[in-house]
């Protein structure tokens, strides 16, 4: 008798961006939260990263990895580091790998991090290849050395799990529970309720959370200003500016300038 589970057909780890960098004491940040995960891989030099309660020496050869949502900063005098930016994310888009809450190490690790420097700008399919297969692996031996337990989707009713969709294919500052509730055929208190009992945080929230979310991949993808004000609905681009820096505490160019770290 044959079993797969439901959901190994959207796991998946997705690689936004991967790549080499040679840096210098320009390369610091106080505040570097995101809404992906982040492997550090170090080639030479060093650098450190900083929590609210310790200070951890990143050496050559070493794996870092910061989870999405998580708070830290860093620097250097003089670094060189492979990088990804990855997503783990289960079907309603929540990346997995922040349920980590901490920056985890792998020391030793120097054939996979030579490795995939050496790969860095192939081109060919099966080099690609080989270099997904080294994420999961890096991934694989984060799990074995923190045993990590991370669960994937919630248990959701139809109801719910419908919202979540909507709200996915819908994003915008514009929507409403009310509009929701209107498409799936529900009162809108029956809406709410389920959603706050199932899902943990209010309807509006997640809307919020959902719209901030695609704010950031647009940027990062490199969508301008303007393009993501107008798809998500906001009234112009200043406004957008000013909503991004109240919620993330930094101005859109200040986020721009952290995606190539």
């Amino acid at each position: 008798m044959q079993y797969t589970n439901p959901e190994l057909r959207h796991l998946n780890v997705d690689i936004l961006v991967y790549d080499y960098m040679q840096l210098d004491k320009n390369w610091r940040s106080e505040n570097a939260r995101n809404f992906y995960t982040r492997l550090y891989l170090v080639t030479g030099g060093s650098g450190y990263l900083r929590t609210d309660t310790e200070v951890i020496e990143m050496r050559p050869g070493n794996i870092y990895l910061m989870p999405s949502e998580y708070d830290f900063g860093f620097g250097c005098e003089h670094l060189e580091k492979v990088f990804f930016h990855i997503l783990l994310p289960t079907a309603d888009k929540t990346d997995v790998l922040s349920g980590i809450g901490k920056i985890l190490t792998l020391s030793g690790c120097e054939d996979i991090v030579y490795t995939l420097r050496d790969l860095f700008g192939a081109q060919d399919t099966f080099s690609l290849l080989k270099v997904k297969m080294l994420v999961y692996t890096i991934l694989d031996r984060f799990a074995t050395e923190y045993d990590l337990q991370l669960s994937g989707d919630r248990s959701l009713s139809p109801l719910v799990s419908q919202a979540i969709a909507y709200i996915w294919e819908h994003p915008s500052v514009k929507l409403t529970a009310k509009e929701i509730a209107g498409q799936l055929y529900v009162s809108e208190s029956k809406l709410r309720n389920a959603f706050r009992a199932e899902v943990g945080v209010t309807i509006g929230a997640y809307i919020d959370d959902a719209i901030y979310f695609t704010v950031r991949k647009m940027l990062t993808e490199g969508h301008s200003i303007g393009e993501v004000a107008s798809t998500l609905d906001f009234c112009d681009r200043n406004y957008l500016s000013r909503r991004f820096r109240e919620k993330f505490g930094k101005t859109i160019s200040q986020y721009r300038q952290e995606q190539a770290i």
